[in-house]
């Protein structure tokens, strides 16, 4: 059975300027074959940008929403990517953050849950479905 997924990742993190984000979906038919690769990606600054502040006009909360075409399954990565290190060097004072991610298909609730988010290394978060079927 072919149908779309809707991969979606939100936060209200305050410093998540600091990042950039991709969500970035593999999509394979029955035999397992891929038949096509999309992307949705919302980049703050070049990584190493070492920002002070958040830029002029970012705003929170941040949701980022990919659609994939019809497809028998999916294997999706979603990457936060730290483009700017906490101020701080104290780990005390730099506790993990969360983002919410959450997978449907065709309007069915698949994944919905919240991720802690290390601050110095961001994110890679690997997510397969529809295989089960």
């Amino acid at each position: 059975m072919s149908c779309s997924f809707l991969v979606q990742m939100s936060c209200q993190y305050a410093e998540l300027w600091r990042y950039n984000i991709a969500v970035v979906a593999a999509c394979f038919d029955e035999e397992n074959n891929q038949v096509t690769m999309v992307a949705e990606k919302r980049d703050t600054a070049e990584v190493g940008a070492n920002l002070s502040a958040a830029p002029e006009g970012y705003r929170l909360p941040c949701e980022v929403e990919l659609k994939t075409p019809a497809c028998h399954h999916i294997e999706a990565i979603v990457y936060l990517v730290p483009n700017t290190l906490p101020a701080s060097r104290d780990i005390a004072e730099n506790r993990p953050f969360e983002m919410r991610v959450r997978v449907s298909r065709e309007g069915v609730m698949l994944h919905d849950k919240i991720h802690a988010v290390n601050q110095w290394a961001g994110e890679a978060l690997h997510l397969n479905y529809g295989m089960e079927e």
